[in-house]
Parts: C-alpha cells; sequence; structure tokens
C-alpha cells in the first residue's frame, strides 16, 4: 500500500508521505547552525530533537483514517494527524534525551509536544487537555501500532532501535494522570521550571518545523546562503562615486568606515565568539549604511572561518522609504552572486527560477514570507512581529534568526 502525505486527483499532486517525512527531516537539520545551544541542551541535541520533531511531525498520517480521509474524502474527528502525532515525538524525545537530567527533559520533550501538535495552527499553553481527547487518541495509537512494522518498512527504519518499541512508549494511559510532566507541564513551564529560555526553544523549533514542512510541501529544497567580500563595499563606492572629487565629507566617511573595520579585525577569534553586540555611533550622512554592512560581511567571514557556516545577513529599517533607498546600494554590493530580498507590506515577490523563469506566485510568497535570501531587508515591524508573536505564519522565518547577522539601521527611530 503506498501512503500519501497530500494528493490532490485534480491537480495530480501526489505526495509520498515517507519522501516527506525524510525530507524535511533532512532539510530542517541542514538549517541548524552550530551556534544554536541552549543552557540545557547543547548543538548535537538541538539537532538530534529537531530531527524528531520533523520526522515525526505527520507520522499521523499513517492511520487508516487520515488515508481514508485523503484518499475518499471520508472525514471524521478520527482523521486528524497532528495530535497524535505529537505524542509519539513527545515518546521519541524522552528516550533519545535520556542522558538529559530531569526535569529538563521533561520540557524538551513537551516542546517537542507542542510543536508538532500544533504545526497547523499557533503554538499555544491554553486548555491543551480536554476530556474528548483521550478516546481519539487511543483509537488513533490502535490503528498505528497494529500496523507499525508496515509503517517502519515503508519508511526503511524496520531495523531501528529507537523506533521500534516506540508505540509501546506512548502510553496514554499513564500521561492522562500524569500531572508533573505532562498535563501540569504549562503551569509548571511558567512557574516552578520557569526559564526565559523555554520561549525562544519553542519558538525556534516550531519555527524550524513549519518552515521545512512548508517549503517541502511547495517542492522548494533550502537554499545555500552565498556572500560576497567586503571588499566589495569598497569597489562600489568607488564606483559610485567614480570621477567626483575629494571633499571633506568623503574624507570623513572614509576614515569612519576604517575605523568601524579596524575595531572587528582587532578582535580575537574567541572574541569574535563571544560578542554578540557591536554599536555603531555616529553623525547622519557618515555612510553607516554601507560601513554597517562591510562590517557584516567581513564578521560573516570570521564566522564562516571559525565555525564552518556562512551567516545570513538581515537588515532591519524603520521606513519603507529608507529600505528602498538602501536596496539600491545593497544591488550594487551583492550585484548577482547574492540575492538580496526585500520584506515589507508593499514589497514585490521578484523571485526567479533562473534567467527568464518566474516562480509561480504562490511559491514566491512562501519563499519571501520564509526570508529564503542570502540578504534580507526588512523593516523593524517585520522583524519584531517575527518574535512577538505566536502566529504561525510570521513564525515561519523566527528560526532564520538563529546564527544571523542582524543589522538595525536607524535604531534610533524605535520609540
Amino acid at each position: 500500500m503506498k501512503y500519501y502525505a497530500h494528493y490532490d486527483s485534480v491537480s495530480e499532486i501526489r505526495h509520498l508521505l515517507a519522501e516527506h517525512l525524510h525530507n524535511v527531516a533532512q532539510n530542517g537539520q541542514q538549517l541548524i547552525p552550530p551556534t544554536v545551544r541552549f543552557p540545557s541542551l547543547e548543538n548535537r541535541d538541538v539537532g538530534v530533537l529537531a530531527k524528531i520533531i520533523m520526522f515525526l511531525h505527520d507520522i499521523g498520517k499513517y492511520t487508516d483514517y487520515f488515508q481514508s480521509h485523503l484518499m475518499e474524502g471520508k472525514t471524521s474527528l478520527l482523521s486528524s494527524h497532528a495530535h497524535i502525532s505529537a505524542c509519539f515525538a513527545r515518546a521519541l524525545a524522552k528516550n533519545c534525551l535520556d542522558h538529559v537530567p530531569d526535569p529538563e527533559k521533561q520540557v524538551w520533550a513537551f516542546i517537542a509536544y507542542l510543536c508538532v501538535r500544533f504545526h497547523h495552527g499557533n503554538p499555544t499553553l491554553k486548555e491543551l487537555f480536554s476530556n474528548d481527547i483521550w478516546s481519539i487518541l487511543e483509537q488513533q495509537h490502535a490503528n498505528l501500532s497494529q500496523k507499525w512494522i508496515e509503517v517502519l518498512t515503508d519508511l526503511g527504519l524496520q531495523e531501528d532501535g529507537d523506533f521500534l518499541q516506540l508505540p509501546q512508549h506512548v502510553d496514554l494511559c499513564q500521561w492522562r494522570s500524569d500531572t508533573r510532566h505532562f498535563l501540569h507541564m504549562p503551569q509548571h513551564m511558567k512557574g516552578r521550571l520557569r526559564k526565559d529560555y523555554w520561549f525562544f526553544a519553542l519558538y525556534y523549533f516550531f519555527s524550524l518545523l513549519i518552515d521545512s514542512d512548508k517549503l517541502d510541501s511547495g517542492g522548494i529544497l533550502p537554499s545555500v546562503v552565498k556572500t560576497v567580500p567586503a571588499a566589495r563595499v569598497t569597489d562600489y563606492i568607488g564606483a559610485k562615486h567614480g570621477g567626483e572629487m575629494s571633499s571633506p565629507m568623503t574624507e570623513k566617511r572614509e576614515s569612519a568606515r576604517q575605523q568601524m573595520l579596524s575595531v572587528l579585525k582587532g578582535l580575537g577569534d574567541e572574541q569574535i565568539r563571544k560578542e554578540k553586540f557591536f554599536t555603531i555611533t555616529a553623525p547622519t550622512g557618515i555612510g553607516k549604511t554601507l560601513a554597517s554592512l562591510e562590517c557584516a560581511l567581513y564578521l560573516q567571514q570570521r564566522i564562516a572561518e571559525l565555525e564552518g557556516y556562512i551567516p545570513r545577513i538581515i537588515t532591519a529599517i524603520p521606513f519603507i522609504n529608507i529600505i528602498e533607498q538602501s536596496r539600491w546600494d545593497y544591488e550594487g554590493v551583492f550585484g548577482k552572486d547574492a540575492y538580496v530580498l526585500t520584506h515589507h507590506r508593499l514589497a514585490d515577490f521578484s523571485f526567479s527560477a533562473g534567467e527568464s523563469e518566474e516562480l509561480p506566485l504562490d511559491q514566491r510568497l512562501l519563499l519571501t514570507e520564509a526570508w529564503e535570501a542570502d540578504v534580507v531587508l526588512t523593516t523593524f515591524v517585520q522583524l519584531f512581529h517575527s518574535i512577538f508573536t505566536n502566529r504561525n505564519r510570521p513564525l515561519k522565518k523566527f528560526h532564520k534568526l538563529a546564527g544571523s547577522i542582524i543589522i538595525l539601521d536607524e535604531v534610533q527611530a524605535l520609540p
């Protein structure tokens, strides 16, 4: 039997479930920078937990109920898939993070549960457990358990020890009375187990999942960040002002730019690793936009050498008209060697698949909203709305902030 993640007989869309799960897990893991870690979760375990979340996010689609809904249009409460998938993700997370001490391990497993349960909606800690959920989960669990060997065979995991006994670890009878580690976990995360980083951790893994899921469902592979040397800024300034006579202002701009770069060049490797915030204080008109970009490109190069990945550059600017002015400079620096994306409420969705081939509108919208580009120019509103929200759509790009170089231009405009 073939199992599908997505199926539409009209448009002839047929997406095999096993292929989708493997793609989302594999592509999503590639999006995790080596610098992402939390106080109780090292980078390696970040990758482990992310893989569990992404690989099991649609495991509930293997039920007969969901496949009947997909292929025959039979809809019932049992055809839902996210909640039972979340239960499997929680169980596997507890097993695979066994070396992480309690109670942190229990919270990480609960975060996996939340990410998967709400990956089609908005993450929340409110009103999670009503009495009517258990009967549905038990029937879905029984159906998956009965065909588990068939599921593992379809996934190519029939000899994987972590997965073989997984249904037995989804102990719903025990969970429905477990107030310490499950039913009351939302209150514990806001009370006795409160940590500031739980907020960022939940949103990071949730964002990673929904971005990877939507990109694969849209037939899009995540791109590798491309860049140019920092010297390209100097070349661009020379070309932009070619033929102009030297003036006190141009000399001041050049001096300021060189001073900023000299500070960064004077930093050792450990300082580059540890310093997270840099500020530029300079008068208006001194050329901070291009100077900050050159500094970002220099930092990008150093981080690539030290950490083994190229950080994305994200520049946030308070006003749309300033973004459009900066866009010309950014595109002049990067040329065709890296893609500069502008994202604000008036931006177009100009993504190209090649020299002359325009991508379909839905793919362009998806790529834009996910900040799937080498360099991003956006507004303060878009940037902070990606952080201070619980809405699914803007959270797609939350994980892109991790490990990126973020420039807040004209930051004094913040109220």
